[in-house]
């Protein structure tokens, strides 16, 4: 009978027609809310056992470690610098769901760190309406009560096709001529939580077979988090 992709729930359909080898923005932070998030036509028990599997689970925690790591990181700056403007540069961003959720963890542990600066989300992405999503979500989140309310943030998504790096210098250069900020030395850049193109699936993949090839054959693994502990281990 062929394979007809109407016939299948939301998720599988939506990878089902990623001809274009990557994920659409959506798709990927769809797979990264986890069960207990899913609603509409994606709620359904294929789609949460899709969202239930470990490697989706490991997009959902990456997620979170990803924006904590960017809240810690930024919060002694801000503190420093009281008023200063903040720019977030999202390459391949889609919703820019990290920038958000780091802003929430920032404004939930110090209110005062986020107040009276202006704040940018800028995405290069070729898909508009992972964007466009995240512009709606950070409204939302600015509404009276939310967990961004007060706070002056925007978020802009810039058209570009993130596996042109050749122009990856070129245009922050733009960005920068318009907004000087960019063109500071501590300027800080953070690895961004996508994985939804084909080049970054294989890389994820075989980083972790270098990993546990590393360590059964009595090599330290490359791509540890807790080396200190590991090194402890070994002595």
């Amino acid at each position: 009978a062929g394979f007809r992709r109407e016939r299948y729930p939301g998720l599988i359909r939506a990878m089902a027609g990623a001809k274009r080898g990557y994920l659409p923005a959506l798709t990927t932070y769809f797979l990264k809310l986890g069960p207990a998030n899913l609603s509409g036509p994606l709620d359904n028990d294929i789609d949460r056992q899709i969202v239930s599997s470990l490697p989706c689970q490991s997009l959902r925690l990456r997620l979170e470690q990803i924006a904590t790591l960017l809240a810690e990181a930024l919060a002694p700056q801000l503190a420093a610098r009281p008023g200063a403007p903040l720019q977030f540069i999202n390459i391949a961003g889609g919703p820019a769901m990290d920038s958000l959720n780091a802003l929430m963890l920032i404004n939930d542990r110090d209110p005062g760190l986020l107040r009276g600066r202006r704040i940018t989300i800028d995405v290069l992405d070729i898909d508009a309406e992972g964007p466009a999503f995240g512009t709606r979500a950070l409204m939302v989140l600015q509404g009276e009560n939310g967990p961004l309310a007060g706070i002056a943030a925007a978020l802009r998504h810039i058209a570009w096709n993130w596996r042109d790096q050749q122009s990856l210098a070129a245009m922050l250069q733009t960005m920068a001529a318009d907004d000087p900020i960019l063109a500071l030395d501590n300027v800080l850049c953070s690895p961004h939580s996508s994985s939804g193109s084909v080049e970054a699936g294989v890389a994820l993949r075989k980083g972790v077979i270098r990993n546990v090839v590393d360590a059964l054959e009595g090599r330290q693994p490359k791509s540890v988090v807790n080396r200190k502990e590991l090194n402890a281990v070994k002595s």
